[in-house]
């Protein structure tokens, strides 16, 4: 897939919701269909989660959800900018970066699994418990920060894990307005889940990364080379 081109003007928060939400619109039934593929790859490790087996729901995310994911942005890449993208581009994508995905799910993953071990091993003091859920919740929002950028990256520019986690780790200063902004999108699809419809939760995913697939990809538009 050939990368963003650079040296666009940047665009208002206006401008960007409604570029996206119109490539959203248009590209609907498209985007669905993703959406049922990144639901095949979650559902192991939803049923795993659900069955009181941790481990093995993170190591199914890990395995089949990351991957899943990577495959959608890339998909995601060619319809916000406005390419005819074929339905077989979801399995191309998925074969092509099962493993960078899996390293980047792992990535991902490290620090709130090590927060969560480190809160284990320290709670019979239970002065850990404060510290635990103030440890989870940053580890669980860096990660996310650097998949947001990540994984974009990887699929715009097909690099190896270590680029796009350097550059993926830049970004987000650089462009802390709509950093800002991606997270609080993502915090409300996560309360639209819980309060209005749990069936939301196998929708909105693929939604967001619309949002997040271009967000990404004019925040390298506005970089010099990085």
């Amino acid at each position: 897939m050939a990368p963003p081109e650079r040296g666009e003007p940047e665009i208002s928060t206006q401008e960007f919701l409604v570029q996206t939400a119109t490539a959203t619109w248009d590209n609907l039934p498209q985007i669905l269909v993703g959406a049922l593929l990144l639901n095949a790859c979650l559902a192991p490790a939803l049923v795993l989660a659900f069955l009181g087996l941790g481990m093995p729901a993170v190591i199914a995310g890990v395995l089949l959800g990351a991957p899943g994911w990577v495959a959608l942005q890339g998909y995601q890449m060619g319809l916000v900018e406005g390419k005819a993208v074929p339905l077989s581009t979801l399995l191309t994508a998925f074969r092509h970066f099962w493993t960078r995905g899996v390293r980047l799910g792992v990535l991902g993953i490290f620090l709130p699994v090590v927060t969560w071990l480190a809160g284990i091993l320290l709670a019979p003091s239970g002065l850990a418990v404060p510290a635990l859920t103030i440890g989870l919740l940053a580890s669980l929002l860096a990660g996310c920060v650097l998949v947001l950028y990540a994984v974009p990256l990887l699929v715009a520019y097909d690099h190896d894990v270590a680029t796009v986690v350097r550059n993926g780790a830049i970004l987000p200063g650089r462009h802390i307005n709509s950093t800002v902004g991606m997270v609080a999108l993502a915090v409300l699809c996560s309360l639209a889940t819980i309060y209005i419809s749990s069936g939301l939760m196998f929708v909105l995913p693929a939604l967001y990364g619309m949002f997040a697939v271009n967000n990404c990809r004019l925040a390298i538009a506005q970089e010099e080379p990085l």
